[in-house]
């Protein structure tokens, strides 16, 4: 017997052609993440072999997309810093090889602000991104228990308790890179201490966890008691200590640094502590 197949029926495993089911022939996974006045720009790497550069455009305010700039073919990510707050930005990108250029991407679009809203969703399992307006989402993370979020200036990462997976998680403003911290124990709530970049967490069974700048556990107290699920921490660098809620027990704790859990100021008779923040030496 004998088989004859058509051209025609391979799969088009070529990702630059016009018929490759998957790309379209052109490039794909277009992101951006606007980090103040950034904008970082990312996209799918294409395995080919004559592949000699990419090529991005631009657009501002909705304007005709122009050619931007030129990156080697070895990378896939590009930094944009040429941007204004409250300006909306529209990218492409283009391979270029030996031979040909490829069609344009899909475009993306993003409005740059001051901030970013950084959200950790226990819920959903996951740290997201929000542009500075809170319109639209920019990025999301899969994590699988963050119960909260502190931003840490030293570094531009963002601290994350992990519940279930005891542990604290050091995320990059971009998200795309993670270092992973066991504690042993379920963080409920955490903070830095922006002066020293101490990460302080406190956990369900009855710790206060103080972590240096490494990751490294320097110290672990013990509150003789284990706090509730709404049990919160706050670093403050004025008073020089930690202010400690407990709403099951209706309890405030102050908590000089450097020091035992026997030199605790405790604040009781409280209703129900339910959150707390530290400001100017009070909460």
């Amino acid at each position: 017997m004998l088989l004859l197949l058509s051209c025609s029926k391979r799969d088009r495993l070529n990702p630059l052609d016009v018929e490759n089911p998957i790309t379209g022939g052109k490039p794909t996974g277009l992101e951006l993440v606007p980090i103040r006045d950034i904008v970082r720009i990312s996209w799918n790497e294409i395995n080919i072999n004559d592949l000699s550069a990419y090529i991005i455009y631009k657009s501002v305010n909705n304007a005709g997309l122009i050619e931007y700039a030129t990156v080697s073919g070895f990378t896939t990510e590009y930094s944009d810093s040429a941007v204004s707050y409250y300006q909306n930005y529209t990218y492409a990108v283009q391979v270029e090889t030996d031979y040909m250029v490829s069609p344009l991407s899909d475009t993306v679009s993003v409005t740059v602000g001051p901030y970013s809203i950084y959200v950790a969703d226990f819920y959903d399992n996951s740290v997201r991104i929000l542009s500075w307006d809170g319109s639209y989402l920019i990025k999301s993370k899969s994590v699988s228990s963050p119960r909260a979020i502190q931003y840490r200036e030293s570094d531009n990462r963002f601290a994350v308790a992990d519940y279930y997976d005891n542990a604290v998680l050091l995320i990059s403003a971009d998200l795309n890179e993670t270092e992973y911290i066991d504690i042993g124990d379920y963080p409920l709530d955490l903070d830095v201490n922006q002066l020293t970049n101490r990460i302080h967490v406190l956990t369900r069974n009855g710790y206060i966890m103080k972590l240096d700048e490494e990751g490294e556990k320097i110290e672990t107290l013990n509150a003789g008691m284990p706090f509730g699920w709404d049990a919160e921490i706050s670093s403050d660098p004025i008073s020089d200590g930690l202010w400690i809620s407990n709403p099951d027990s209706g309890i405030v704790w102050f908590l000089p640094y450097n020091e035992s859990w026997n030199h605790v100021v405790k604040f009781n008779q409280l209703d129900s502590p339910s959150s707390l923040s530290s400001f100017g030496g009070g909460w």
